[in-house]
C-alpha cells in the first residue's frame, strides 16, 4: 500500500517537475530598445515581461499603460487593471516608455498636497486682491504663502519626466532570451 503511494506521488512529482522545468526553461520574449544616436547617456535598455511601460501610436497623442503580459510575434500585450488587454504592433507604436513604481507612489502621494496647496494660494490671492487696503494681512498672507509652501516642493515628482523611448532614436526589437 505505502509503496503504490510513493510510487504514485514520485510518478505525479516528477511530471509535475518535467512539465514545469519545462515551462520555466522556455525563453522569455525581450524587448531591445537600441539607441540610434551616439549619445553616451544612452545604453541598450531591455524590456521584460511583467515590466509596468506606456504606449503611444504613431500621430496618436493618448498613450496607453499597463503591465507587458506576452509578447506575441511582433505584438506587444499590456494588461490594464480596468481596461483589460490591449494589443500594440510594434510598428504602429512611436513610443515606448518605462513606469517606475516609485515615481508613481511618489505622484500618489503628492497630489493631494498640490491640490490643497493650490487651493490655499488662490485663497490667498483671492482675498488679496477683494482687500481694499491692497496689503498683505491676515488671512491672504496665511493662505497664500502657506499655500505656495505646501504646493511648491510637493509638486517634484510631477517634474520628474518618466523615462521615454522614441522611434525616430531607439531601434526596437524583440529577442527571446534563456
Amino acid at each position: 500500500m505505502i509503496r503504490t503511494y510513493l510510487a504514485t506521488f514520485g510518478l505525479l512529482s516528477s511530471l509535475f517537475l518535467v512539465t514545469f522545468g519545462a515551462y520555466a526553461q522556455a525563453p522569455e520574449p525581450v524587448i531591445i530598445l537600441t539607441p540610434l544616436t551616439d549619445n553616451p547617456k544612452h545604453t541598450e535598455v531591455q524590456l521584460h515581461l511583467g515590466e509596468r511601460v506606456f504606449v503611444q501610436r504613431g500621430g496618436q497623442k493618448p498613450r496607453h499603460g499597463g503591465k507587458l503580459k506576452a509578447v506575441v510575434d511582433d505584438d506587444l500585450i499590456l494588461q490594464h487593471p480596468l481596461w483589460g488587454e490591449r494589443t500594440y504592433s510594434l510598428e504602429e507604436i512611436a513610443l515606448i516608455g518605462q513606469k517606475n513604481t516609485l515615481h508613481t507612489i511618489g505622484r500618489v502621494a503628492a497630489f493631494p498636497w498640490v491640490t490643497w496647496g493650490s487651493l490655499l494660494a488662490v485663497l490667498g490671492l483671492g482675498s488679496y486682491l477683494a482687500n481694499p487696503d491692497g496689503e498683505w494681512v491676515g488671512f491672504n498672507l496665511i493662505y497664500g504663502f502657506i499655500g505656495v509652501a505646501m504646493a511648491g516642493p510637493a509638486s517634484i515628482p510631477f517634474w520628474i519626466p518618466r523615462k521615454k523611448y522614441a522611434r525616430g532614436e531607439w531601434d526596437y526589437s524583440i529577442v527571446s532570451q534563456m
